[in-house]
């Protein structure tokens, strides 16, 4: 019992990080409206970073396997736009 209590803990502190550096580093200091050619685009990219943290906070809250699943492809596609 004491593992699961561990890992669950590890799990939420994980999904903790992900929606602080979403917040506090790619949005606050990645994500400028002057770093993209298009208003559209700016657009797309607080859109891809919301479902990074939408994910994250989802699988923080569940143990489903498929919100997991999620927010692998949510960082599957925010991987897109920095490399």
């Amino acid at each position: 019992m004491n593992q699961i209590v561990r890992w669950i803990t590890t799990k939420e502190e994980h999904c903790d990080k992900i929606i602080h550096i979403m917040a506090d580093y790619c949005l606050c200091q990645r994500v400028k409206p002057e770093s993209f050619a298009s208003k559209d685009e700016y657009l797309q990219a607080l859109e891809v970073h919301h479902k990074v943290m939408q994910a994250a906070m989802k699988a923080k809250q569940t143990m489903d396997v498929a919100d997991v699943d999620a927010l692998d492809h949510a960082l599957a596609d925010l991987a897109k736009m920095y490399t």
